[in-house]
């Protein structure tokens, strides 16, 4: 989705990185009792993913937006201030559809009482179909062998 919502307002430390607030003298992070004049825009957005099973909504977090959105979080919003919607819903746009290997988590979670599933991206890979057919192609080799041993064992 593109609202204003697809990044957070983080702490600039590197150890901490939690949601900081506007304060009169900057952005103050609770959680270092530190305040910035400024912070570091860091990704949690939710994304619709698909394949041939299914669709799901999974939440994507700094690095793994950064690699959905093919840009880090501060250029994403340097990118949203220096241009038009249009260009920014455009960016939206191309990236609909595009190919991804991504490796997802599921955690149970308590809500409104039942057990829901959420799902969490752990990494995002782009799609490499020559990558993935040396790999199929060397899993093959592999049943090949396993096969030919149980036929050797078996005569």
């Amino acid at each position: 989705k593109n609202d204003d919502r697809i990044y957070y307002p983080a702490c600039k430390s590197d150890n901490c990185r939690k949601k900081v607030i506007e304060d009169q003298g900057g952005y103050r992070c609770e959680n270092c009792n530190m305040t910035n004049s400024d912070f570091n825009p860091s990704y949690m957005f939710s994304a619709c993913i698909s394949d041939f099973t299914e669709s799901i909504y999974v939440n994507f977090a700094r690095d793994q937006g950064t690699s959905l959105m093919g840009m880090s979080a501060e250029a994403f919003r340097k990118f949203k201030e220096t241009n038009d919607e249009a260009t920014v819903q455009k960016h939206f746009d191309d990236l609909l559809f595009k190919k991804f290997n991504i490796m997802v988590k599921g955690k149970y979670e308590y809500y409104n009482g039942e057990n829901k599933m959420r799902y969490f991206a752990v990494k995002v890979f782009p799609h490499n179909v020559q990558m993935e057919n040396k790999t199929l192609l060397s899993r093959l080799g592999l049943y090949q062998n396993m096969n030919a041993q149980q036929d050797s064992q078996m005569n």
